[in-house]
């Protein structure tokens, strides 16, 4: 896709719309992979339309990507994806600590934790903040093996590791999301006490 051909002489709101006109830079497939890959969990159409904005405002970092040795729409969308992932979670945060309630039907993301971890409906923003800033090792074998559904075995073959020590921190992954309210609530009084 010629990304400047699709975006130049247009305004904001005109790179806004040609992004969304058919999705011609494949950001829906493109948000799953990277989602997937990162490990993150982030309902795939707000996540898709949060990087719209963003990449309809963000043709200049393109524009200094062209003519270098990188592959630029690549390392350009998969930039754009991570901000975008801060931004969300910045805001998931946000969210939680003003105590603004996940509202029903339930996004895919909050249907996940309650169906497969028993979280309560309180709890589900939370549990996502806390899944989304696991260390890695814990977020990648909660997501590729819970998330995912890869098998244990599939997962120490290609992550190097026991079967034990995957259960060791893929256990470890899961009781610290169960333990998301608990986690919100210290961060909280923590917060009051500094003030």
């Amino acid at each position: 896709m010629d990304v400047q051909h699709l975006l130049a002489g247009k305004n904001q709101q005109g790179r806004l719309l040609a992004l969304a006109d058919g999705d011609p830079l494949g950001l829906i497939q493109g948000s799953r992979r990277w989602l997937a890959h990162a490990c993150l969990l982030f309902d795939v159409p707000p996540f898709v339309e949060r990087a719209r904005v963003a990449l309809s405002w963000d043709l200049a970092r393109f524009n200094k990507l062209e003519g270098t040795d990188s592959a630029p729409l690549e390392y350009w969308l998969s930039g754009v994806f991570r901000r975008t992932a801060d931004v969300l979670h910045a805001r998931d945060q946000e969210l939680d600590q003003t105590g603004q309630a996940v509202d029903e039907p339930l996004s895919p993301r909050f249907q996940f934790l309650r169906a497969v971890l028993g979280i309560d409906h309180g709890d589900l923003r939370s549990a996502c903040i806390v899944a989304n800033a696991l260390p890695d090792r814990e977020r990648v074998a909660f997501h590729q093996l819970l998330v995912q559904g890869r098998t244990l075995d599939d997962f120490t073959r290609l992550r190097n590791v026991s079967r034990s020590e995957a259960r060791r921190v893929f256990q470890s992954a899961v009781k610290t999301i169960g333990r998301a309210r608990a986690w919100a609530g210290q961060e909280e009084r923590a917060s009051m006490e500094q003030a």
